[in-house]
């Protein structure tokens, strides 16, 4: 278990404000920043770089590296024989559905469309030119309650090796076929990262999943002489940050990069 700071230490004794004060002045202090010639320097660590917000200077460094896992297109199809609710699970799935070719405009008429998450659905829209449907809240609870309100038929979903999601409520209760295809892999990308926190110093730092947080933990020295604020993009993200000791400062109202940054802005000086 990597040592923890004397400041860890004590904000876990704090309540949630006193946590927040002593933070700020347990942490080197950056005058100039409160200036307008220095904006706040923020390291953006999710897959994607998010959007250049107004009086911040954004860095981006993905705390993870995606690949791309090898799909035997033939028995893809096998099993898209007839119409399925087809889920995506995030873009990066669509995106190595694309590479690999594995499903056309053409196919993909014959099947209900899933997205889970905005993003993820306007990559699928402009790829394929066909309805996309969105749970109305971005979490896997929300999902479930789509599927119930659709038409039974077999479910395949597509995304990220080694994490599974439960859908038998719903697939149980219907009769029907459920399969579930990685089409991609993460690894830690903490050399990159570890030099980028070296280099920039900055005064927060984003965490957008839980595989992230341990990577930004494997990338930090075990004893830091300074610790950027931390900024996790859900509570299952910030639960997972606490586990490592790295409690965040910040968790997004909703989870969106950029809800997320405005967060960030709105809670500094």
């Amino acid at each position: 278990m990597p040592a923890r700071s004397p400041h860890r230490r004590r904000s876990e004794r704090a309540g949630p404000r006193a946590r927040r004060r002593l933070f700020g002045t347990g942490r080197p202090e950056h005058p100039a920043r409160m200036t307008l010639a220095t904006p706040l320097r923020i390291l953006d660590t999710g897959l994607e770089a998010a959007g250049a917000p107004t009086g911040a200077d954004l860095h981006h460094c993905p705390a993870l590296r995606v690949n791309w896992l090898r799909v035997e297109n033939a028995r893809l199809r096998a099993l898209l024989n007839t119409p399925h609710h087809l889920i995506f699970y995030s873009a990066h799935a669509v995106e190595s559905v694309l590479h690999q070719g594995l499903l056309t405009p053409e196919e993909a008429r014959e099947h209900h469309l899933i997205a889970v998450g905005p993003l993820t659905a306007q990559v699928l829209a402009n790829a394929f030119h066909v309805p996309v449907s969105v749970p109305e809240r971005h979490y896997f609870e929300s999902l479930i309650e789509l599927l119930q309100r659709c038409e039974p038929r077999d479910v395949l979903a597509m995304g990220l090796k080694d994490k599974t999601r439960d859908l038998s409520p719903v697939t149980s209760a219907w009769g029907v076929a459920f399969h579930e295809v990685p089409v991609y892999e993460t690894e830690p990308n903490c050399a990159a990262l570890a030099r980028a926190l070296a280099e920039l110093a900055p005064d927060w730092v984003t965490v957008t999943s839980s595989r992230g947080a341990e990577a930004l933990r494997q990338a930090l020295p075990e004893q830091p002489a300074r610790l950027p604020r931390i900024a996790a993009i859900g509570p299952r993200t910030a639960e997972r940050l606490a586990e490592l000791q790295l409690p965040a400062d910040l968790i997004a109202p909703s989870p969106d990069r950029t809800l997320l940054i405005e967060a960030i802005l709105q809670d500094s000086p």
